[in-house]
């Protein structure tokens, strides 16, 4: 495979607006963190199906703040020599990574590598002292630019509210999905939730909402009724696919979508629509334009 992504925790520092993974809008049951021998077996479990994959990465959330992350950098090392290309490793730039962390990174040498992510001394404030330490202990890492000027790819995408749908035909599907950069650049991303495996973050963000159960879109990587040759040729029918059902609600990632200022910060006005239940920022703003409606009347 190109590419796989442990979403390690969904718990994360920030509550970034239009988090493409959609964190601060998850409910407490997506948020609960699976014990480190959980995600042992989903590792082991991957590794069985899957003989090499290029990039295995761990994200979330904010993966630093997950307590028994040492746990799994070690595990990983039972396949880093044979079946794993690269690990990367991403994280906000808020939380300084625990030396217990850095030491189990070590071990991988030029194998693993952080991608740090700086949206402005306002919001990653611990950037400087994240470089330094990792500069100091010869650890590979990469500062991306998420701040207003001149930010990576341009900035973020929006990709909506995934539960309205955008394109009416098959053919809009299509054109879509052929410019969108997860299945085009990235050969798809594959994140890995609990014990399933979809090949793009909207995809897995529709089925967590219960809008979605296309079961040759996605991995149960411990349903028992299909062998292991059958999961893998799942995945080659995943690659394969000339479209996802989350792409009819979707706006893409592609050179030309509209770009958005990187990690602007919910207010706290803003969380109570997200306590009372906005799946998206999308949702947010419509719930605060009915309540202004209201007051109007």
């Amino acid at each position: 495979m190109e590419r796989v992504s442990i979403d390690i925790t969904y718990k994360c520092s920030l509550k970034c607006r239009l988090c493409n993974a959609y964190v601060p809008y998850m409910n407490d049951l997506l948020l609960h963190n699976h014990p480190a021998e959980d995600w042992l077996k989903v590792i082991d479990r991957y590794f069985e199906i899957v003989d090499y994959v290029k990039i295995f990465s761990i994200s979330g959330g904010e993966p630093c703040i997950y307590p028994e992350l040492p746990i799994i950098l070690t595990h990983l090392k039972n396949y880093h020599n044979k079946q794993i290309g690269e690990i990367q490793f991403a994280t906000n730039g808020t939380v300084v990574p625990s030396q217990s962390i850095l030491n189990a990174s070590k071990n991988f040498g030029e194998k693993l590598y952080f991608l740090i992510d700086n949206y402005g001394p306002e919001i990653s404030t611990k950037i400087e002292t994240i470089h330094d330490l990792m500069k100091k202990q010869n650890i590979r890492h990469e500062i991306r630019n998420y701040t207003n000027d001149n930010p990576h790819c341009g900035g973020w995408v929006d990709f909506g509210n995934l539960t309205e749908q955008r394109l009416k035909t098959q053919e809009e599907v299509e054109q879509l999905f052929a410019k969108c950069a997860f299945p085009q650049k990235l050969n798809f991303c594959f994140p890995i939730s609990g014990t399933e495996m979809w090949p793009c973050p909207p995809a897995r963000r529709r089925r967590q909402l219960g809008l979605s159960d296309d079961y040759s879109e996605y991995l149960d990587l411990f349903d028992e009724s299909l062998s292991i040759e059958e999961q893998r040729e799942k995945i080659r029918a995943i690659y394969a696919k000339k479209s996802l059902s989350a792409c009819a609600y979707c706006s893409g990632m592609c050179e030309d979508s509209e770009r958005v200022i990187p990690g602007e910060q919910l207010t706290q006005e803003e969380m109570v629509y997200v306590k009372a239940g906005a799946r998206s920022y999308e949702e947010v703003l419509s719930m605060i334009a009915t309540k202004q409606s209201d007051r109007q009347k």
